[in-house]
């Protein structure tokens, strides 16, 4: 169906609509270049304030979740995201035995949080909350420094090559691809020289922050960041060996 009238409040009416980008672009506008947006973080986070479910209503998905769609890269047919799916993302995000207790505790709380969004869709962000919990935790023991810096605990990991960009799933593919924010130098646009490490040292601590602080932030991509989050700590510590390779078989 084409791209409905917004409502009384200015919004999309909640369902999937099969319409073309060029559409999108005739009904919506699009950038030319040079343009460039921002959100403040009460636009972002603008809506109903939250508030505790009916009992009636605690095991149904969070209608906020009717929002998103899953789309088969191979045939583009879609279908709307389900309580499994988030759940079979959570099981991808694993840290292996070698890393402490103390550590995985933190993630795997971050890992229910990721599934119970379905229900709750503000946690979906409180779990990447967690899952950087998780990060400074392990920094801090990997390090033997209980009250460091989390900002200089990172550095140090870079710096000591704790944390290499081969080691992320997304930094290898940064390396792969063209940069898609270029930097703007005196008019000219040159490639983002920082590793991806770098880039993580400066935007996990402030996203941390950002939440730390009692600012709202809320989205569905927490398994992003969860990501990062369990391959950074991964590459902290040693993974223990198998049995078979333990033994010199």
């Amino acid at each position: 169906m084409p791209v409905p009238e917004l409502d009384a409040n200015g919004v999309l009416p909640a369902g999937v609509f099969d319409c073309t980008l060029a559409e999108v672009a005739q009904r919506f506008g699009g950038f030319e270049e040079g343009d460039y947006f921002t959100l403040r973080q009460d636009e972002l986070c603008s809506g109903p304030m939250e508030s505790l479910k009916e009992f009636s209503e605690v095991l149904s998905a969070d209608p906020r979740q009717e929002a998103f769609v899953l789309v088969n890269e191979k045939t583009g047919q879609m279908r709307r995201i389900g309580l499994k799916d988030y759940h079979d993302e959570a099981k991808q995000l694993v840290l292996h035995e070698g890393v402490p207790e103390k550590v995985r505790y933190h993630f795997e709380n971050a890992r229910n949080l990721l599934v119970y969004s379905w229900f709750h869709y503000p946690f979906n962000s409180l779990a990447q909350f967690h899952a950087y919990i998780a990060v400074e935790a392990a920094l801090r023991l990997k390090a033997g420094k209980p009250k460091a810096n989390f900002r200089m605990l990172l550095k140090e990991a870079v710096k000591k090559k704790w944390i290499t960009d081969e080691g992320f799933t997304l930094g290898r593919a940064r390396k792969s691809a063209q940069p898609v924010y270029p930097i703007t130098i005196d008019g000219a646009q040159v490639p983002d020289a920082r590793s991806y490490c770098e880039v993580l040292v400066q935007s996990i601590p402030n996203l941390r922050n950002t939440f730390a602080h009692g600012e709202v932030f809320l989205h569905n991509s927490g398994a992003t960041s969860m990501l990062n989050c369990a391959e950074l700590i991964n590459q902290l510590f040693d993974k223990p060996l198998t049995g078979a390779v333990a033994a010199g078989i």
